[in-house]
């Protein structure tokens, strides 16, 4: 008997520590994909923000360049470290100096927008310089060649030969307003506008609806193809965003992530269901089994 208790001791905690280390790695799990899913956003929200302000104007390649890297990296460690993301007073400055930037390169064809420049140019360079100094928390970045650049480009505004005739066709709009107006997009949008589908056929609509009611920790039988054999995985995570689920097998490990259509469609072609005889995994229901026996209960 003493053997028998001894034994289901180290049987008790193997099995404890086994549902511990699966319960850690799940969410490590699901810690990484929700990482990898903000970060997708931060870098679409700000490459759609800068292509909001450089589309359809005159913007010398260097500063398309300088945008899309240096930029775009301080929008994104913005919209990841602070607390309202593109709400924030940080990323406001950065929103109003990339419409500094791009303004005061525009090329100048005529005399009264080339004097319009010169006289606001001192202001904007300072205004330019020392966002690049608050915000240098923001991303890595070599300032003084940048501003250097910059500078360079303002000239080359300013040099433009005068053509008043295609200046009054190519007008570069007035200065950048002091406290700059951004429009707020919901990130669902932002996530979803690329990837528009076509309406769902109904039974794929049905089970869609039907996923929306799923709780995470529900168990489902997985078969891809007619040749492949069903995989037992659990639902563990699932963005709003983008609309992933992903299932994790019994160890907590990443297994598979499908999308909701994708998913609905499997559902609804049988190559999906819900396991309805428990959400314990077959491994962890044998070891329970073999304590009842033991125990004798």
């Amino acid at each position: 008997i003493e053997l028998f208790s001894e034994l289901l001791g180290i049987f008790n905690r193997s099995l404890n520590e086994l549902v511990e280390k699966a319960s850690a790695i799940e969410e490590r799990t699901k810690q990484a994909a929700a990482g990898k899913e903000k970060l997708a956003l931060a870098r679409q929200y700000a490459a759609q923000a800068i292509e909001s302000r450089v589309s359809g104007r005159k913007v010398p390649a260097a500063i398309r360049k300088m945008l899309g890297d240096v930029w775009l990296d301080k929008l994104m460690c913005i919209y990841l470290r602070e607390p309202d993301s593109h709400n924030s007073p940080s990323w406001r400055l950065a929103i109003r100096t990339i419409e500094d930037i791009i303004w005061s390169v525009e090329p100048r064809l005529s005399e009264e927008s080339q004097a319009e420049l010169v006289v606001k140019l001192p202001v904007l360079r300072n205004r330019i310089a020392q966002a690049f100094q608050d915000l240098e928390a923001y991303g890595t970045t070599n300032n003084v060649a940048h501003l250097k650049q910059i500078a360079a480009l303002q000239e080359d505004a300013l040099n433009q030969p005068v053509d008043e005739q295609l200046a009054e066709i190519e007008d570069t709009g007035g200065e950048p307003e002091e406290n700059v107006s951004i429009p707020e997009v919901p990130d669902q949008v932002i996530a979803q506008e690329s990837t528009a589908e076509e309406p769902m056929p109904p039974e794929i609509q049905a089970a869609a609806e039907e996923l929306k009611q799923v709780a995470f920790g529900t168990w489902f039988y997985i078969q891809e193809s007619s040749n492949d054999h069903p995989v037992r995985v659990k639902l563990s995570w699932y963005s709003k965003m983008s609309g992933n689920y992903m299932f994790v097998d019994s160890m907590g490990v990443k297994s598979t992530v499908w999308q909701q259509c994708e998913l609905a469609e499997m559902i609804a072609n049988g190559k999906a269901r819900v396991i309805s005889d428990g959400k314990v995994p077959f491994v962890k229901r044998a070891l329970v089994a073999i304590r009842r026996i033991l125990t004798g209960d």
